[in-house]
């Protein structure tokens, strides 16, 4: 059978009804140095949500690194997403 891909991982640090506001958060983090900053757009019932997201890491040493910085910067909250 052929092996699955890799799982990867990213940093979830919010999620926004409104697009403009996920994309603040991303121009903030990115100016502070995360470059690798993006947003997911999902539906979620009948919601459009907009997921900002920094990834994807190495390994879940790297999220707790990450999060560390994150709460420095005043953003709480940073959840670890394994996104196959």
């Amino acid at each position: 059978a052929p092996e699955p891909p890799p799982e990867r991982l990213f940093v979830q640090v919010g999620a926004f009804a409104e697009r403009d506001n996920a994309m603040r958060l991303v121009d903030r983090l990115r100016a502070s140095g995360f470059p690798n900053t993006f947003v997911v757009s999902e539906r979620d019932g009948s919601r459009l949500l907009h997921r900002v997201r920094v990834g994807p890491l190495d390994d879940a040493a790297e999220f707790d690194r990450l999060d560390g910085r994150l709460r420095r910067l005043g953003v709480d909250g940073s959840r670890l997403i394994v996104d196959p």
